[in-house]
């Protein structure tokens, strides 16, 4: 019997609207831990929750400034013949994006409908938030590969494909408990076995993947180091952000040995681009750390001087 080396995976998700907490259970349930769920702006749930209430009336953005956002929901009557238009406010909601607080110009029947319904969309999950998450479980939890460069199919090394099994089962429990007859989460695999093109294919795709990760991260490190103290108007870098950088060197380390068993290839090239990116996050660490001691040092001597 020919020997299985991963499976392709694409998901197809609609007409799903699901309690955020409960699809946190079913992942946990199924032994798929610590992954951030996708979570909207309050923003967006509010546009969602005024567009499901205001019916036949037109939705106008009064404007935004900073932290505050304002909507109204107007009637609209336009006369082509006078070229004329009338129209008047039924109500406007207001949004502090920091908290998510909402206030309504009117207290009416239809605030208290949009408050209902913006509560309820902050809770849940709609498709393209499940997508999205399901797409994060293969990228993070799966050690997926893109094989297509804007994503949508991957490549799933056998090791990982349990966790495609608990994946399904965690999302099938979730959609059936909502009873929503016309809701689909449908994940679909596709057997990959170990045959020399197949092989040399995915170690391809794979090798040039992992070195545009590898050679952004090495970039990144680079740029923060030369905008160190704001010459190119950025944030200071700090050692927490090189450090994050380390982690994902060490990562991507496993994911090459995740696939090195998985298609039975030695993957040298792609270990020797992920040890000189450690090298050269660990130099920039050293470099921030020697200036950031510097900066503390000028300081000093300055209160001392004044």
């Amino acid at each position: 019997m020919t020997a299985q080396c991963g499976e392709i995976v694409t998901w197809n998700v609609r007409d799903v609207f699901v309690a955020r907490g409960d699809v946190i259970d079913a992942l946990e349930a199924n032994d798929i831990m610590g992954l951030k769920v996708p979570y909207s702006e309050p923003s967006t749930f509010l546009r969602r929750a005024i567009k499901q209430c205001a019916d036949d009336g037109v939705i106008r953005k009064i404007g935004e400034d900073g932290d505050v956002v304002s909507f109204a929901i107007v009637d609209e009557d336009t006369d082509l013949v006078t070229s004329s238009w009338t129209g008047s406010m039924r109500e406007a909601i207001t949004l502090r994006k920091t908290t998510g607080e909402v206030t309504f110009k009117y207290d009416s029947e239809l605030s208290v409908r949009i408050l209902e319904a913006y509560t309820q969309q902050s809770l849940a999950m709609t498709s393209h938030e499940v997508f999205n998450t399901i797409k994060r479980v293969v990228i993070a939890v799966c050690n997926g590969t893109a094989l297509r460069p804007h994503g949508g199919v991957y490549f799933v090394p056998s090791d990982k494909c349990d966790v495609l099994n608990r994946l399904e089962e965690a999302f099938r429990s979730v959609v059936d408990a909502r009873g929503n007859g016309k809701a689909r989460v449908s994940i679909n695999r596709f057997a990959v076995v170990t045959e020399p093109r197949s092989v040399a294919d995915l170690c391809s795709i794979f090798s040039e993947r992992t070195a545009l990760d590898v050679d952004g991260i090495g970039a990144e490190c680079i740029d923060a180091i030369d905008s160190e103290g704001g010459v190119r108007g950025k944030s200071r870098p700090t050692r927490l952000s090189f450090n994050n950088r380390i982690a994902a060197v060490g990562q991507m380390f496993e994911k090459v040995k995740s696939y090195e068993r998985a298609l039975g290839q030695s993957l040298g090239s792609i270990k020797g681009k992920l040890a000189y990116a450690y090298e050269t996050i660990q130099a920039c660490l050293d470099v921030h750390l020697d200036e950031a001691a510097e900066h503390k040092a000028r300081r000093r001597s300055r209160r001392k001087n004044s």
